[in-house]
């Protein structure tokens, strides 16, 4: 019983502790600007994947009897959204990298002028 005492002290001096310094701060929000980034890049991936699929349904389809008007947005969608959901996220992590990278240098470009005082 004392473990679970003592583990349970142990979070809530996790909980408590002072989240104001600059280097903290600082790290939550890269990581904040990181999953910005990534979250944007799969559902606008997701969108584009879900047209490219109700575009390629109706140019193969059109005309025969697989060719369903109200059902073909429907399944674009659970197609985007669960057989390629996985390499949407990781394509779309890949770009948030990259879009993170610039976001930071960015950041430390604009730091580094402020800190020689040419931009205020």
């Amino acid at each position: 019983m004392d473990d679970l005492a003592g583990t349970f002290n142990d979070c809530i001096q996790l909980w408590e502790m002072d989240f104001d310094s600059l280097s903290v701060r600082a790290v939550l929000q890269v990581l904040l600007a990181l999953a910005y980034y990534w979250s944007f890049e799969v559902w606008s991936n997701v969108f584009a994947v879900t047209i490219a699929s109700v575009t390629g349904s109706w140019y193969f389809y059109y005309g025969t009897d697989y060719y369903q008007d109200f059902w073909t947005v429907p399944k674009a969608v659970w197609r985007a959204m669960t057989y390629q959901f996985g390499s949407i996220c990781l394509g779309s992590l890949i770009v948030a990298m990259l879009n993170w990278l610039h976001y930071l240098y960015r950041k430390a470009k604009r730091y580094a002028l402020i800190q020689s005082k040419q931009l205020y």
